[in-house]
């Protein structure tokens, strides 16, 4: 496998004008079916979803179809299923023109690995879904084959990898996707795609303000807020594109999207499209290692 990922150093961000670092996109993500927003079901629940549960996905959007297998999975957190769902329709809707045989979804800290399961549903022309975590769950294989009975392309292109995210090789061509990326994760994420030019999207969560430069910006604004500032901050020093959107509350209070992609990401892809129409360069340059979900599908 890779070595570690010499990651460059980035500088502080400071004396930053706030308002210039708000970019609401305006793709918005095109909702397949809502999440049932009643008092009486707890959306933020990390009860385990089951059998009992089926009855709050009884409608015929394909979100509704995603909440019945994830109940029939019977091993994945409630919480965590309307996270993803909402965080993969907006990279959906910011990325979704290009998400074709050219990209790799790489989702850092995949845990279960439901975003990539989620997002080779919604945009099934992508390459490949690389999950990479320190540990995988032994209920991800029970969660990846219970979705594989109803979209049986997705044993082929997921793979997971035990691992380090300083190991993963950016690339124009791989997507950085993760929710929920803990402290530091965030800064180690972003760190990774500017190194490969790489886009990303990511939900921010647990901020480490002890030994996190807010710049004093928590004289204006909420320390928490002051870190996502200066996180888009390095973005656009870097020529990065940023697109901005909120979680809904109900769903988790550290609610906040980090989406971007290089000034000239999209020309890049173009590019390698014309002259690599095989897709033989796409990312990773080494070979995936092989499925562990091959017994899925025969």
């Amino acid at each position: 496998s890779a070595g570690p990922l010499r990651l460059p150093v980035l500088p502080a961000a400071r004396h930053v004008a706030v308002c210039r670092l708000i970019e609401v996109g305006s793709n918005k993500p095109t909702r397949q079916g809502k999440a049932s927003s009643s008092s009486a079901y707890n959306l933020r629940s990390r009860n385990r979803l089951r059998h009992a549960d089926l009855a709050h996905f009884s409608g015929d959007s394909l979100f509704d179809e995603i909440g019945r297998v994830a109940c029939s999975a019977d091993c994945l957190p409630r919480k965590e299923l309307f996270e993803t769902w909402e965080a993969a329709q907006r990279i959906v809707g910011t990325f979704g023109k290009n998400l074709d045989a050219n990209v790799t979804i790489v989702d850092v800290a995949a845990g279960h690995g439901l975003l990539a399961i989620v997002l080779l549903i919604l945009a099934p022309k992508c390459k490949a879904a690389l999950c990479v975590d320190t540990h995988r769950p032994p209920s991800s294989y029970q969660l990846v084959e219970t979705f594989s009975k109803n979209w049986p392309h997705l044993p082929a292109k997921l793979r997971y990898v035990e691992g380090s995210l300083t190991e993963v090789q950016a690339h124009p061509q791989s997507l950085l996707v993760s929710v929920h990326a803990c402290g530091t994760l965030t800064d180690k994420l972003i760190q990774v795609a500017l190194s490969g030019q790489a886009p990303l999207a990511v939900v921010p969560c647990c901020y480490p303000l002890y030994k996190t430069d807010t710049a004093s910006l928590e004289q204006w604004i909420d320390a928490e807020t002051a870190v996502d500032v200066l996180r888009v901050a390095d973005l656009k020093r870097n020529d990065y594109t940023t697109v901005l959107e909120l979680l809904p509350q109900e769903v988790t209070p550290k609610n906040r999207m980090i989406m971007a992609y290089y000034r000239h990401w999209k020309r890049t892809l173009n590019g390698l499209r014309d002259s690599h129409p095989d897709n033989s360069n796409a990312w990773p340059k080494r070979d995936l290692p092989d499925s562990p979900w091959k017994h899925v599908s025969g």
